[in-house]
């Protein structure tokens, strides 16, 4: 019978959550954590449907999308102002869990973290942010749905939930993704938490054949 191998999954937006039906797989891990826009319908085969933890931006570029529900524990916001802004919007209506900051006012990671220092991009990923903040807490964890923008043919910024890339991601992919400079910035810092045995992958193939993954 399969079992987690640690105590927390980080589940992405990746496309690459398409691929195989691990659902089942995710929910059985005694801690999930999703990123971002996390659910969409018909999707529970790839993606599963336990959150025990929310990690995300402003909800606003989603019409205010709100995956809680009664069995989450924690929200972990980008910065600071997010708790107050998801109060304000009603996000938090029905929520009576913990709100946690990933980073502070300054935007630098919370305890201490210097892993991003030398990003050398004006932006950084909310599922690596999130990546980060849990290696912080946990000793080892699960990562799946964390591509970096890495997996499309033609180079588009997809999620699983968009057969399209939205103004947003191509806006972005236009003024700081530059190609695959970002993915493969954001890929080389899991690669070495790989190595360095803090993170699995679920599905131990996923970055076997994405664009320019050999130069990472």
């Amino acid at each position: 019978m399969w079992k987690p191998e640690t105590d927390i999954i980080i589940v992405g937006s990746s496309p690459s959550l398409l691929w195989h039906k691990f659902g089942k797989y995710i929910d059985e891990h005694k801690n999930v954590v999703r990123i971002n826009k996390c659910f969409s319908q018909d999707c529970h085969e790839y993606t599963g449907k336990k959150i025990d933890t929310w990690a995300t931006t402003n909800n606003e570029r989603w019409n205010r999308f709100n995956p809680i529900n009664q069995s989450t524990k924690e929200v972990w916001v980008r910065v600071p102002c997010t708790c107050q802004e998801f109060i304000d919007n009603g996000t938090f209506d029905s929520f009576s869990g913990q709100c946690i900051p990933m980073r502070d006012n300054r935007k630098k990671c919370v305890y201490g973290s210097m892993t991003f220092n030398n990003f050398g991009h004006p932006g950084l990923g909310t599922g690596l942010i999130a990546i980060n903040y849990a290696l912080q807490r946990f000793k080892k964890i699960t990562i799946i749905g964390h591509t970096f923008y890495l997996e499309s043919i033609d180079g588009a910024a997809l999620d699983f939930h968009s057969e399209k890339e939205d103004e947003e991601h191509a806006k972005n992919r236009k003024n700081f993704f530059k190609e695959n400079e970002y993915g493969l910035a954001s890929l080389r810092y899991v690669a070495d938490w790989i190595k360095n045995d803090k993170i699995i992958l679920l599905n131990p193939y996923e970055y076997d054949n994405l664009r320019c993954v050999n130069n990472a």
